[in-house]
């Protein structure tokens, strides 16, 4: 096994992205926040926000075209553009669940609600080669007044226990039919949970996802053997809703269980699969051997198109907590890719290792033979979080995460901490054969005013491929955030779906580029956009100040002026535009984008 660190990236980089509101010590993630230095912003491109009382997004999917398809969960009086959604427990409301499609700039197109019970859930979203939409999640029903209603007579009753829908659209937003797998033992003990649907180009239609007792499929009983054992459970449907198979996990010792998490297609037809386990599982008579250790596993995968197993390989650790199973990668060869925890003896089904890091990067070609393990770092006191991976048809992969409050060194690049007390994230790049490409900050929890008790929250759900070769970001936020130009703003403590379009391409800070940041500094910049004034502000002063340097975007310097820890900038004599403001004490620096407006 070769066993590599990352390879140095371009250079060391240090810098201080900037984020004017207060913000929460646990937020999660936000890509492209205002303030981020200006070779980020360089690769922004959108970005758009619900409005209202309140709207979670939990996947995205893209068509041929560069629509994007946002599933999400709202409440109360929710927005998305000119498009207004209520959902208020009444028997008139329209949530509160919804489909939204936007066009490739980020306007909203349409937004069609499902009405049903508050408790309901939607988790996936995926688009066939004929621009057909498909949505899963999870329902229960106590009374007709929670029936789970897609529109146009199409109906789905439940029981009181957790069940799965699954749902097709057509581009249009109108629910051509929606089908469901009930739970069938006593209300509360049991339930059946997707978490993830994917469609191939033979006109199937596969969900994953989470079983607890046994299921009723148009008549058919699934999961009889399984007692108080919760299980990995992948369904397939034809593109008109008829049911083909259901195939689960089972209980293979005394206290075995697994969950399903996400899906991918395969080369072969079938797909990829990913979840979580303990202890010993079986899937179609063939058996993981008992774990070494308590903790949960990763389990990954491969299922024919007829749902028989090709293989499969698992990896646990010692030390505390265990693997988590979320988006990963497959490149255009069928090549999986994988992000695994280290902690302690790490082992790998063949082969076992000490974890010198707690986050490897893990390559399976199709057939599911190991090409490498590679750590996805150098070092770092606190390690790093990986929540989510994308990989390119060429093999480029794209992890992004966070990484508490301590620096963590990628090669040559070290991710610095900002605020001691908040939590930080990043992007990191690798070629298809696991040599980093480089690391960048992409937001850290700077400014939390604990004296206010205001925050602001994010979290980031889904990433995916635009053919235009950018990523989009969905998930949600509350209170406050920066996108470029564009201000995001949940006015009060409610979540509001975001969704952002970036380009990772340059992401990666070159020797010609990256330059120190201001030292032991956070820099507030407000407002933005801005008309007359812009306000200059330190958290801890120098005792000398820095040079402000504003630049058009042809780089002629428009306005320069020493200021201190407290100052201002007039810019009242300025025509509207885009302009880069640079401040700077020697050989340090820090730039931010700056939009005049009239």
């Amino acid at each position: 096994m070769d066993w590599q660190a990352p390879t140095a990236g371009s250079l060391r980089t240090s810098f201080h992205p900037q984020i004017l509101t207060c913000m929460r010590v646990h937020t999660y993630l936000l890509v492209c926040l205002l303030f981020l230095p200006f070779s980020l912003l360089g690769q922004y491109h959108w970005a758009t926000q619900s409005g209202g009382d309140g709207a979670e997004a939990t996947d995205v999917a893209i068509d041929a075209f560069g629509n994007s398809y946002v599933v999400a969960k709202f409440t109360g009086t929710t927005t998305f553009d000119g498009i207004t959604l209520v959902e208020d427990g009444t028997v008139n409301d329209q949530g509160p669940l919804v489909l939204v499609k936007y066009s490739p700039s980020g306007a909203v197109i349409w937004a069609t609600p499902i009405r049903g019970k508050t408790a309901s859930e939607i988790h996936g979203v995926t688009i066939d080669a004929n621009g057909q939409v498909y949505v899963c999640g999870g329902y229960d029903h106590t009374n007709d007044f929670t029936k789970l209603d897609f529109g146009h007579g199409i109906i789905l009753e439940g029981n009181a226990s957790t069940s799965v829908f699954l749902a097709m659209a057509d581009s249009m937003g109108t629910f051509q039919w929606a089908t469901r797998i009930l739970a069938t033992d006593a209300p509360g003990s049991q339930y059946i949970i997707p978490y993830d649907v994917v469609a191939d180009a033979n006109d199937g239609v596969y969900i994953i996802g989470e079983v607890l007792e046994p299921v009723d499929i148009d008549g058919q009983s699934f999961n009889t053997n399984n007692p108080d054992r919760n299980q990995l459970f992948v369904a397939k449907y034809e593109t008109d809703g008829d049911f083909l198979w259901f195939r689960h996990t089972d209980n293979a010792g005394q206290f075995g269980r697994a969950g399903g998490r996400t899906l991918a297609l395969a080369p072969n037809g079938g797909v990829y699969f990913a979840g979580t386990f303990t202890r010993e599982i079986s899937y179609e008579g063939e058996t993981i051997p008992p774990l070494t250790y308590s903790n949960e596993a990763l389990v990954v995968g491969a299922l024919s198109a007829a749902g028989a197993l090709n293989w499969w390989r698992w990896v646990e650790n010692a030390g505390s907590g265990g693997q988590a199973a979320h988006e990963f990668g497959v490149d255009g060869a069928g090549n999986l890719y994988v992000d695994i925890r280290g902690q302690g003896n790490t082992s790998l089904m063949d082969t076992a290792f000490f974890a010198s890091v707690n986050r490897y990067l893990v390559k399976y070609d199709p057939n599911g033979n190991r090409q490498f393990v590679k750590p996805m770092f150098t070092s770092g006191f606190q390690g790093i979080q990986v929540h989510t991976l994308l990989t390119r048809p060429d093999g480029t992969t794209y992890a992004i995460g966070g990484h508490g409050t301590s620096e963590v060194i990628f090669g040559a690049d070290t991710l610095p901490v900002v605020n001691p007390y908040g939590e930080h994230y990043f992007v990191a790049g690798y070629t298809s054969d696991g040599t980093l490409l480089g690391v960048h900050p992409l937001m850290d929890s700077t400014h939390n005013d604990l004296n206010s008790g205001v925050f602001t929250t994010m979290e980031a759900t889904s990433v995916q491929l635009t053919p235009q070769g950018s990523l989009l970001l969905t998930g949600f936020f509350e209170g406050k955030a920066y996108a470029g130009a564009d201000s995001l703003d949940s006015e009060g403590l409610v979540e509001d779906m975001f969704l952002m379009d970036f380009s990772p391409s340059g992401l990666w800070l070159t020797p010609t580029t990256a330059l120190a940041s201001l030292p032991s500094t956070t820099w507030h910049v407000y407002p933005n956009p801005a008309t007359d004034v812009l306000y200059i502000r330190s958290e801890r002063p120098f005792d000398e100040g820095v040079t402000a340097t504003l630049l058009n975007l042809q780089g002629q310097t428009v306005l320069q002026q020493w200021v201190q820890v407290e100052d201002s900038l007039s810019l009242a004599h300025l025509p509207a535009g885009m302009y880069v403001l640079r401040l700077s004490a020697g050989r340090a620096q820090v730039s931010y984008k700056i939009k005049k407006g009239r």
